[in-house]
């Protein structure tokens, strides 16, 4: 333990041995401000609890009852820092830690009670990225819910939550194979079936946060019909807090456009312009509506108003459907210089794929190759072979830029880049 610890770590743990070295290691270079790595046990029957403390780590072997937010709370007990980030034995931390020190000491004194970052979950689905609160401040949060569970105030409340760039701390959660997430899902519903019983029975305003947790969870297993069934029953329950009314207006507005009911998706829209949703979220679920509804004007209009479309309860989208639908509006429109504008960053900046290398070949048309791949490399290389892939599937012409814009990569970091 350091002197002046600033950040301890604390998780749950069953069973992890495949995952945990790889967490443990990307700790250490959280080395000058870590203090103490507290790891709750609820009953392994592999070698976790030997590799944790191997490693150095405090292990509690503790139990599971069905609960997370009890199960979290008992691994916060350990560590006297004033801060403490917690993570999933499959989660690898990538963090620059002068950074994240400033910030924690800039806010020692401060009113922040809560820090969110970067979440990138690399699973069978693809890769998706999400904002979630993983650095709390010590004695006054602590986590709710037995499933889905958050950061709290222990005094009751919401956190108050201030947000860590991705340069400064990301989580990548790498645990999610096809076989991991059903099994995850079906867990999450039993849970999620008792605890929704047990709200039923109390009343009270927690009944819309369960019913918004099972739908989030029931569209995991494609069960989309009974996750509209709760998120209508969560609008329409009138003790509900005004966050997770929101909330569950939003993601059934997604669902009704992801399904094609664009009348429905309207009406819920209506209302949640009248309860004061967030300016760049209302922009960017009309604008997919009126894509939905082949308006790609009407839709670029409302997709150039954004910047980063929040939630009800304050947490920042990803921006890559932003971007994809933009990019896609924009092609529609007619504005091809504009998709690409979009496209470009989709592809080099965030490793998006799906045609999208034949797309930009398209629409960059007979001007240079070299510029190109000039454009294409100005993103750095992070998904270079995401970008690689993309351009190959294109042709010779997409191998042609490929070639041209790894050879900028090995000119920029002066080594080669292996080709794809």
């Amino acid at each position: 333990m350091t002197p002046q610890a600033l950040l301890d770590v604390a998780m749950i743990v069953k069973s992890e041995e495949a995952y945990l070295p790889a967490c443990l290691a990307s700790l250490e270079q959280l080395r000058p401000i870590l203090g103490v790595v507290h790891i709750y046990d609820t009953g392994s029957s592999d070698r976790t609890v030997e590799i944790a403390r191997t490693w150095g780590a405090k292990v509690t072997e503790g139990y599971w009852d069905d609960d997370f937010a009890r199960a979290r709370n008992a691994s916060l007990t350990f560590g006297s820092a004033p801060w403490i980030l917690w993570t999933d034995a499959d989660d690898v931390v990538q963090a620059n830690v002068c950074a994240l020190a400033a910030r924690l000491r800039d806010e020692l004194g401060g009113a922040v009670q809560a820090f969110s970052s970067l979440l990138v979950v690399d699973g069978h689905g693809g890769t998706l990225t999400a904002h979630s609160i993983r650095v709390m401040r010590r004695g006054s949060t602590c986590f709710e819910n037995r499933v889905h569970e958050r950061v709290v105030l222990s005094s009751g409340g919401l956190a108050s939550c201030a947000q860590l760039s991705p340069d400064v701390l990301t989580t990548v959660h790498t645990g999610y194979t096809a076989e991991a997430h059903a099994g995850k899902v079906a867990r999450n519903l039993a849970l999620l079936e008792g605890e929704l019983q047990e709200a039923r029975r109390h009343g009270g305003p927690h009944l819309t946060e369960v019913l918004w947790n099972r739908a989030r969870t029931l569209m995991g297993a494609n069960r989309f019909e009974e996750a509209i069934d709760d998120l209508v029953e969560a609008r329409r329950h009138v003790g509900g807090l005004r966050v997770f009314r929101l909330e569950a207006g939003e993601l059934l507005a997604m669902l009704y456009l992801e399904t094609s009911r664009y009348d429905d998706a309207e009406v819920v829209l209506q209302e949640l312009r009248q309860e004061g949703q967030d300016p760049e979220m209302t922009a960017w679920l009309w604008g997919k509506l009126a894509l939905g509804k082949g308006e790609p004007r009407e839709a670029l209009t409302l997709l150039r108003l954004i910047n980063r479309p929040k939630s009800g309860a304050g947490r920042l989208d990803s921006w890559v459907p932003v971007l994809a639908a933009r990019a896609q509006a924009a092609a529609l429109a007619g504005e091809y210089d504009e998709s690409l504008a979009a496209a470009l960053p989709l592809l080099a900046k965030h490793g998006a794929g799906g045609g999208l290398g034949q797309l930009i070949l398209a629409m960059w048309g007979s001007r240079p190759d070299e510029s190109l791949a000039m454009l294409l490399a100005e993103f750095g290389s992070a998904h270079a072979a995401a970008v690689g892939d993309e351009l190959c599937q294109a042709g010779a012409r997409g191998e042609h830029v490929n070639l041209l814009y790894r050879e900028r990569l090995s000119m920029a970091s002066g080594c080669a880049v292996v080709a794809s």
